[in-house]
Order: C-alpha cells, then structure tokens, then sequence
C-alpha cells in the first residue's frame, strides 16, 4: 500500500522506506526472537538499502520475508 501511495505521488519515497524499514525490524526481531533466525545481517542489509534509497532491494526483501512467514508460519516457536 505505501509504494502505492509512492506511485500516486502522494508520500515521499524516503518516508515509504522509513516505515517499510521499520516494519520490516518488527518482523525480523520477532523471527529471530520466537523462531532463532539471525537478524544481524538482513537488518543491516535492509537499513543500507533505505540509506541508498534502494526501494528495489527493500521490496525484493519484502517479498522474501512474505514468502519466509506463508512457509513457517504454522512451525512450533521457542518461547524465551
């Protein structure tokens, strides 16, 4: 919805990546946290590509993250 927005001109594009971004840390502090993937990496790999304006990258990580939580979604957590 918000690259939507982007296209239709009507929010910018640094304050789109911004809050994909943090979203996007919601997600993977939850995934590292309840299921022990490693975050490290792919919060850095995303926080460059928000620096770079590199919403190609952001929406490619998007998609792998999506694709990631329809596959494990239903596996059994680790409760701290």
């Amino acid at each position: 919805m918000l690259f939507a927005q982007q296209a239709l001109g009507t929010v910018d594009l640094k304050e789109i990546l911004r809050n994909v971004v943090k979203s996007m840390n919601v997600f993977l502090d939850y995934r590292e946290k309840y299921y022990g993937v490693s975050a490290k990496d792919e919060k850095t790999a995303i926080e460059t590509a928000q620096y770079q304006s590199n919403d190609a990258l952001i929406k490619s990580k998007l998609v792998e993250y999506q694709r990631w939580w329809s596959a494990n979604k239903g596996a059994s957590i680790n409760l701290p």
